[in-house]
């Protein structure tokens, strides 16, 4: 598994600088973490990263960090440049793309709810309203490699910090991993998520993310289904 190692440490480390306690982002820090881990590994007989051209050094991470932290990274950069969906649609560039599962968003939540799918461009708002679902393919950013679904119930949202559920997932081959968190509050919380299939399974029962990692990893031809309330 040590040629998936580093897709756990970008999901891992995105989540540390997504506490509430960091008020400053230090890409210099992001950098010599990935260029001390990167020696390292260089140091080791076997190359898996290099002889599959892993692309998750400081593009992927700054992907990650940025998707689920809000305030210190590609959104309020963004705004006013969103990516159309129909120009996302094109980043689905896997071998396998037809076979691929779905990052899916379900509204059950007697209000509307919104997100964005922010990878290197960030799409249009996307409001899911209530007994509707919202769904992607599963796809690898050609740049930055992974993507957030960054989910509010306040109307933009994603701009002013709003307490946010970020779905964040790699896609690596044919496996995804992926990761729930909650940043500046817990829009949910008081209602029952769930992220399935997975193991261990993800449930909120209160809408509010326990401790200890929520990183997981599945096949990606399978459908990921997050529901809110």
């Amino acid at each position: 598994m040590n040629k998936y190692k580093e897709a756990v440490d970008v999901l891992e480390f995105g989540r540390y600088w997504n506490r509430p306690s960091k008020t400053s982002f230090s890409v210099g820090n992001i950098y010599n973490y990935l260029h001390n881990k990167h020696s390292a590994l260089k140091q080791e007989k076997t190359t898996p990263f290099q002889s599959t051209k892993m692309h998750f050094n400081l593009t992927n991470f700054l992907t990650i960090t940025s998707a689920l932290a809000a305030p210190f990274g590609i959104g309020a950069n963004n705004r006013h440049h969103p990516a159309k969906m129909t120009e996302l649609k094109t980043m689905q560039m896997a071998p396998n793309e037809t076979a691929l599962g779905h990052a899916v968003v379900s509204n059950r939540c007697n209000i509307p709810i919104f997100l964005w799918s922010v990878g290197e461009n960030i799409s249009q708002q996307n409001t899911v309203q209530p007994n509707h679902t919202y769904s992607e393919l599963f796809r690898r950013d050609p740049k930055t490699g992974g993507i957030a679904i960054k989910i509010t119930t306040v109307r933009d949202g994603l701009y002013t910090s709003a307490p946010q559920t970020v779905f964040a997932y790699n896609l690596v081959e044919n496996l995804v991993w992926y990761d729930l968190s909650d940043v500046f509050g817990d829009p949910f919380m008081g209602e029952f998520v769930s992220l399935l299939p997975s193991e261990p399974a993800i449930r909120w029962e209160e809408g509010v993310p326990p401790r200890g990692s929520q990183v997981r990893m599945l096949d990606a031809t399978t459908d990921l289904i997050l529901t809110v309330c």
